[in-house]
């Protein structure tokens, strides 16, 4: 529970990092060389961290193990843009809401391709993390004003591309419970740094005025983010090691929903209303269903 507790701090940091120079990302082409310096950033602190504790040959990895980590890194992509992007315009505490339903992913690999059980309390605990979000998304109603599709359509991503990422964490550490779990973090921060390369040469082609400088507490932040997200990274995939995914991911995200609620209330001055407070309970309730 230490690595799980350590990895929630870690999100709760990057979370707040990224709301506040959200703002100051303001194109397409700006959140896409952000994404790839923070990227660039956490997967050269992880290798540093593997050169250090286990020597240059631990990058030798089996092709299982590089597919499993290029599909986390592709799906880290999608999350890093989407998650940006819906900042600027949604509330905080919605954001870390659909961020928080991710856990169905990796509980669907964990049931179906490495064979954990699914208790009727667990089932429980998934039906009041679904009712929790929704009244995460009717306190958001609230207070924005309707969410309309294509922010639907964000939060959506934000959902899946997270709990992608968070299955192939699951699986990496399933098949490979040996190896040094930064491995996993370092070649997924590549690929995914590598994604973000491709899709910004398209942007780069298409931008006219869209290439502004960023200030510079951007990259001081941005410094922030990468070191966040692989510690972030690392202390899940330890807790992956020792706790099956049906039981982790309900836990890891409803605290992180939590921390966000708190943050969003107390530092982004959200008004935690009716709702939000029942969204809160309902996760801790499920948190307990859980163990």
């Amino acid at each position: 529970m230490f690595n799980v507790l350590l990895a929630v701090l870690s999100n709760s940091l990057k979370g707040f990092c990224t709301k506040t120079i959200s703002n100051d990302i303001k194109s397409i082409w700006n959140n896409v060389f952000a994404n790839i310096l923070r990227s660039a950033l956490a997967a050269l602190i992880g290798a540093i961290i593997v050169v250090i504790g286990s020597g240059i040959s631990a990058f030798k990895v089996q092709t299982l193990e590089l597919l499993i980590c290029a599909v986390s890194g592709v799906a880290m992509a999608f999350f890093l843009m989407s998650w940006v992007f819906s900042l600027k315009s949604d509330a905080y505490m919605l954001v870390s809401a659909s961020g928080s339903a991710s856990f169905i992913v990796p509980i669907i690999f964990g049931v179906f391709v490495i064979g954990e059980k699914f208790t009727v309390l667990k089932v429980i605990a998934l039906v009041l993390i679904c009712l929790a979000i929704f009244f995460l998304l009717r306190y958001n109603t609230d207070i924005k004003g309707k969410v309309s599709k294509s922010q639907y359509l964000m939060l959506v991503v934000i959902t899946l591309s997270q709990g992608l990422n968070q299955a192939m964490q699951k699986l990496y550490t399933h098949y490979f419970p040996s190896n040094d779990v930064a491995i996993f973090s370092v070649y997924t921060f590549l690929f995914a740094c590598v994604s973000l390369l491709i899709y910004g040469i398209f942007v780069n082609k298409d931008a006219t005025d869209d290439k502004k400088s960023l200030p510079k507490k951007v990259y001081v932040f941005t410094l922030i983010i990468a070191i966040t997200q692989f510690t972030a990274s690392y202390f899940q995939s330890l807790a992956a090691k020792q706790i099956d995914a049906i039981v982790l991911y309900p836990i890891l995200n409803a605290f992180s929903l939590v921390s966000g609620s708190l943050m969003a209330t107390f530092i982004f001055k959200e008004k935690m209303k009716r709702d939000a407070i029942i969204g809160i309970i309902l996760t801790l309730f499920a948190v307990i269903l859980s163990k």
